[in-house]
């Protein structure tokens, strides 16, 4: 299957264009940070609703800046609180890859994806982990987070299926292009 990730950065997308040359749709819910300064992204409700007008498959995923088990709890109660209503097909993805938590440890930065997650599923939602290979590798506990959750990364290479059975999703480009969004657009299969 192929499909796409977005957010506000994409602009405003034409989803009747869009949705005949994809299978799913993962969206930028907004991100979350350690002052309860949570944010919605300014195009979340309007890609949702259209993907839900067209029938095209949606997940979502949240940028995490929070650095403490505690603030992440906070960041997940917004989350729910924003998908109140919403009906998802795909996961709900706390995405691992900001420079300013580089810094908390392996153990640490995996404790924050399980604090997360856990209140995601405890709500009825599915959970996953979205990062870049370097991330996975040397960041996170890879088999831990891959033993609990459905698991995405980022890794640009060439071909259709370099992880095929590593992980559940590989975003293979930053710079896709897709009638219907002006400028490049992350790909995934």
């Amino acid at each position: 299957m192929f499909g796409i990730d977005v957010s506000e950065h994409n602009g405003i997308i034409n989803w009747e264009l869009v949705k005949n040359n994809i299978n799913f749709a993962i969206l930028r819910l907004g991100w979350i940070g350690n002052k309860n300064n949570h944010t919605l992204d300014k195009q979340f409700e309007r890609n949702y609703n259209e993907c839900k007008r067209l029938g095209i498959p949606v997940g979502v995923y949240v940028y995490n800046y929070c650095n403490s088990e505690e603030t992440v709890k906070s960041g997940a109660n917004w989350t729910i609180e924003k998908l109140k209503g919403k009906s998802l097909e795909l996961p709900v993805y706390i995405d691992m890859e900001d420079n300013s938590i580089a810094n908390c440890g392996r153990e640490k930065l995996t404790n924050i994806c399980i604090a997360f997650n856990s209140i995601i599923e405890s709500k009825g939602l599915w959970a996953g982990v979205y990062a870049n290979e370097n991330w996975f590798n040397n960041y996170l506990n890879k088999e831990e987070i891959k033993r609990r959750y459905t698991t995405w990364i980022a890794s640009y290479k060439s071909g259709t299926d370099c992880y095929k059975g590593q992980y559940d999703i590989w975003q293979n480009s930053s710079n896709g292009r897709i009638n219907g969004i002006n400028g490049n657009v992350d790909t995934n299969y």
